[in-house]
């Protein structure tokens, strides 16, 4: 059979499209101020789960070095899944957000380090390079869930080394490092969500003015229309 085609025209209103845009955008800010607080949860179970693990000798089998509380707050569907407020794509948007507040952390301890003449520091080199070795593996493209908390678990799991002439290297102080670092990060993030709506307020004055323009010049259109009748 010939294949056939059909086109449909559709009218696209940019003031329109950008609207709903900024209602999607303030939806994913909302959650996002209540998802970085369970990111400040999950984040200061680690080390108490990972210290109680080694105490016990729980993860020398080959499990987990901590807890995923992370990942069992993604997978609690009265959470991501039935709650009305959400938007489609919570779970994902959530592990997301975890992931990005990883490593925004690990760029800051990095730059923090770099800024105070620590660069040749057995601390910075092995978290440099300890970084950008596994950052196509846990940060870049498309990822499974929990990839940060990967990323922390292979940290946590790395034995102390003594490098000739770099000093100690301690994997254990540069995973404590992050963690404090991500609740900073976290903390000035929830800042910047409840900002979001005060900063649609400015955009969408100038959307309404925009549409009043055009509503504006279509009444004159048609007012004109009208006379020359």
């Amino acid at each position: 059979l010939k294949e056939r085609w059909m086109e449909i025209p559709i009218d696209i209103d940019p003031s329109n499209l950008a609207s709903r845009i900024l209602l999607v955008r303030e939806q994913i800010a909302q959650e996002w101020l209540m998802d970085l607080e369970v990111v400040k949860q999950a984040n200061n179970q680690i080390l108490e789960s990972y210290f109680t693990k080694v105490r016990a000798n729980t993860y020398a089998d080959g499990s987990p070095a901590f807890d995923r509380t992370a990942v069992d707050m993604m997978n609690d569907n009265s959470r991501f899944g039935t709650v009305q407020a959400s938007s489609p794509f919570r779970r994902s948007n959530f592990d997301l957000l975890y992931n990005l507040c990883t490593q925004a952390s690990i760029h800051r301890l990095l730059r923090l380090l770099k800024t105070n003449n620590q660069e040749h520091t057995s601390e910075f080199t092995f978290l440099r390079d300890f970084y950008t070795d596994r950052a196509s593996e846990y940060f870049d493209g498309v990822l499974p869930f929990g990839c940060a908390d990967d990323f922390m678990e292979e940290l946590l799991q790395t034995a102390p080394s003594y490098k000739e002439g770099g000093g100690l290297v301690d994997p254990l102080g540069a995973a404590e490092e992050i963690i404090r670092m991500r609740n900073i990060v976290a903390d000035e993030w929830q800042e910047a969500m409840k900002g979001v709506p005060q900063e649609h307020t400015i955009v969408r004055q100038a959307l309404l003015s925009k549409q009043m323009q055009s509503w504006d010049g279509q009444t004159g259109n048609a007012d004109d229309d009208a006379a020359f009748q």
